[in-house]
Parts: C-alpha cells; structure tokens; sequence
C-alpha cells in the first residue's frame, strides 16, 4: 500500500479516524501478520491536525476471504510468524 493511502495518513491528511480497519503488517524479515487498526488524529489547541496515534490489535485468528494479495500468499513468508 502507498505510504499516502495507510490508514495514518489519511488521518493525517483528512482529519478524520479510522476504526476497526483490517491490515498485514510485514516484517522487515518478511512475515506477515493481520492486524485490526484504529487511528485517531492529534489536534493542538487551534484544532489542527498535527499527528495520528496508531493502534494495532493482533488480528491472525480471523480469517478474511481475499485480504493477502496473491504476491503476499504466493511468497515464502507466514501469516502469524511475528517476533515475540
């Protein structure tokens, strides 16, 4: 996904949240693993959009029909492999 279009951007650029929003995250080592995202924007005292916090939920027990690409399924990587 471009950098321009994750969810922390658009919330960024838009002012808006962003709830319950199904993503893989990869790994520097290549492992996938699914997350639920919430994001919600940082505003100063003047209402300005001047930063997002980023919440990530472990997401690999749901199984969601069509969420890894097929250049994520076909690679060597594994879905739910993360760094403890």
């Amino acid at each position: 996904m471009p950098h321009e279009l994750a969810p922390p951007s658009v919330v960024i650029n838009n002012g808006g949240t962003v709830r319950n929003a199904d993503v893989i995250c990869e790994q520097p080592n290549g492992n996938r693993l699914l997350a639920l995202v919430n994001v919600f924007p940082i505003r100063d005292h003047e209402d300005e959009v001047i930063g997002a916090v980023n919440i990530f939920r472990h997401n690999t027990s749901k199984t969601v029909p069509g969420l890894l690409s097929e250049s994520a399924s076909s690679s060597n990587s594994k879905i739910g492999e993360g760094e403890q």
